[in-house]
């Protein structure tokens, strides 16, 4: 992807469609919010109006102060200065119940499910008084639940299932429907759609579109702009911790909000790159998956070589970097730099030389209460420690080169993961594998939920690590990234894998006609 510099006079904040808010309604206002984490500046006097009764995109780089933002609207985060004004009342939110009792909703990156529970119970869960009624009646429970998923239009998932259970996707929808059962008057998407299938997009567009009919402010986060511009009439982008301007998406162009976005020229979003693929085969499997599935999956990853992981979404390929990984039960066989035998865990999988950046950042890869070098550190503690007590200067090392090498946007090693944009996390997850100096890496759909520029970037650093004879197994579910990062696409379905692609030449019509073979098969 191309994008030229714009003139000065479309950079000027009013100018392409931007919209004139004075003397329109505004039903929700953020006036000069500042957020301060240490010397990181997350909001420098943000402002942002919305209207109910439309859908309306933020949009912005990871740490451009989205996240905060929505926060701070949600009651998590108080502002060190600023003011919010929601339906004509000026309210200050200090605890996420007062932001819920306000009538907002929000759907975080980080679901918020309770997994002990089961849909049914999360479903009405929220920790107050009026929550323990129908936790008490299991049968009228229940019967609400199924009356709830089916009015939502949320097929395929059992009311009596442990939410722990469910497949992230599974989760994101359940997420989703809690928040809009509860009526919200602002109702807060923060890439709700990262975790969806295309059909499931398409659901909570329409969701989204039918909930701010009915009166509602509904705010839509997603750095994949065909999304927004399905979803949303307007837009509002952030930049630095300051609104850059609030655009009608009928008169502005992808380039020129990519060019606002991050308010420099990107060049290119994949790199150019030539196969670093040798002949020494790293990596084999036949017949290889969980065994809690069918089918068995076929794989030949040749040292430096990119391999993808393609196929229509849930045929197989979580469960395969898993097993891959130690992580679950496996069956079938597996050769690891030539040599035969089963990785049952996670720590023979290190051992051996594989490391997994898994799907969910949030619960399955990062501690967001640990700083940001403790949770590098994880994977590599005997190299960090002397005599089981840790060396502080090397772990602060270790988080230093990484925050340089990848471009870590923190205050300093010691900042909380969770005070970090989605995109930092990201790269923090991704540090944390590579320290390990594993041979084999295995990415589960590393940029969902990733701005632009930081996909770019995570695609440079695969680049630049297959030259160094790292070899990648990389799941994504955008056909497009398959196709311009990897050297071969392993297509799956129903556990196995039917045909392997070269993806010189390949286009996304064919990898999804593969796709939708194999789904015949």
């Amino acid at each position: 992807m191309h994008v030229e510099n714009p003139t000065a006079q479309q950079l000027a904040v009013g100018d392409f469609a931007s919209r004139t808010l004075e003397g329109q309604r505004s039903d929700l206002v953020v006036e000069a919010a500042v957020k301060r984490y240490g010397a990181t500046v997350a909001l420098d006097g943000a402002d942002f109006r919305a209207t109910s009764g439309e859908v309306h995109g933020l949009l912005g780089e990871n740490g451009a102060g989205k996240s905060t933002l929505i926060k701070i609207l949600s009651g998590a985060v108080s502002p060190d200065s600023g003011r919010i004004e929601l339906f004509g009342r000026e309210v200050r939110f200090r605890r996420p119940i007062d932001a819920q009792r306000a009538g907002v909703r929000t759907v975080f990156q980080e679901l918020s499910l309770v997994p002990d529970l089961t849909v049914a119970e999360n479903l009405v869960f929220s920790g107050t008084d009026a929550s323990t009624g129908l936790l008490r009646r299991p049968r009228r429970l229940r019967r609400h639940a199924v009356k709830v998923l089916d009015s939502l239009g949320v097929e395929g998932i059992d009311p009596d299932a442990l939410a722990g259970d469910l497949s992230l996707q599974q989760r994101q929808r359940l997420e989703i429907a809690k928040a809009v059962t509860a009526e919200p008057r602002v109702l807060i998407l923060d890439e709700a759609t990262s975790a969806l299938a295309a059909t499931e997009v398409a659901w909570l567009t329409q969701l989204a579109r039918d909930v701010a009919a009915q009166g509602a402010v509904v705010l839509f986060i997603s750095h994949r702009l065909p999304e927004v511009r399905a979803a949303c009439t307007c837009a509002t982008i952030l930049r630095n911790g300051s609104a850059v301007g609030t655009y009608d998406l009928g008169g502005i162009g992808d380039d020129l909000i990519i060019q606002q976005m991050l308010g420099r020229k990107m060049e290119r979003l994949f790199p150019d790159r030539e196969s670093q693929a040798r002949e020494r085969v790293v990596l084999e499997t036949r017949g290889f998956g969980p065994v809690s599935t069918s089918g068995g999956a076929d794989l030949v990853l040749h040292e430096g070589e990119i391999l993808g992981i393609g196929g229509l979404q849930g045929q197989g390929q979580a469960g395969l970097l898993l097993a891959l990984y130690g992580a679950v039960r496996a069956k079938g066989d597996i050769e690891v730099e030539g040599r035969p035998g089963r990785l049952h865990s996670p720590a023979q999988a290190l051992a051996a030389g594989v490391a997994l950046v898994p799907e969910d950042r949030g619960t399955q890869g990062l501690l967001l209460n640990k700083s940001l070098k403790e949770n590098i550190a994880l994977g590599i503690l005997q190299q960090v420690s002397r005599y089981g007590v840790m060396r502080r200067d090397a772990e602060a090392d270790v988080a230093r080169r990484a925050i340089a090498s990848l471009q870590i946007r923190a205050s300093s090693p010691r900042q909380l993961a969770g005070q970090l944009s989605g995109g930092n996390q990201q790269k923090v997850l991704l540090a944390k594998m590579m320290a390990t100096e594993a041979r084999v890496l295995l990415l589960h759909d590393p940029t969902r939920g990733v701005d632009i520029g930081t996909k770019a970037e995570i695609f440079q650093t695969m680049d630049e690590l297959s030259k160094r004879g790292i070899s990648i197994v990389f799941f994504s579910s955008d056909a497009e990234e398959l196709i311009h990062v990897c050297d071969r696409v392993a297509v799956m379905s129903h556990g196995s894998v039917v045909e392997t692609l070269e993806t010189a030449g390949l286009t996304e019509e064919r990898l999804l006609r593969a796709a939708v073979r194999g789904e015949g098969k």
